[in-house]
């Protein structure tokens, strides 16, 4: 069994999301009260994610393909 290694990507979240707390205060909120900066960075996150899950699934699909 090989073992999981957490991808760089996961730790550029983790980044992301602690800076965000930082800095300037934006005027501008999105629903559900967080600022618009925060919010942009949390889709593109989710998509980063959304992206990786799929490449995951695609790499599964070929190695299971070709093992049998």
């Amino acid at each position: 069994m090989r073992a999981i290694r957490i991808p760089s990507l996961f730790q550029g979240l983790a980044l992301t999301l602690a800076l965000a707390g930082c800095g300037t205060h934006d005027s501008g909120t999105e629903e559900g009260g967080i600022p618009a900066s925060e919010a942009r960075a949390l889709n593109e996150a989710a998509a980063m994610l959304d992206a990786d899950a799929e490449r995951t699934q695609a790499a599964q699909r070929d190695n299971s393909a070709t093992s049998h």
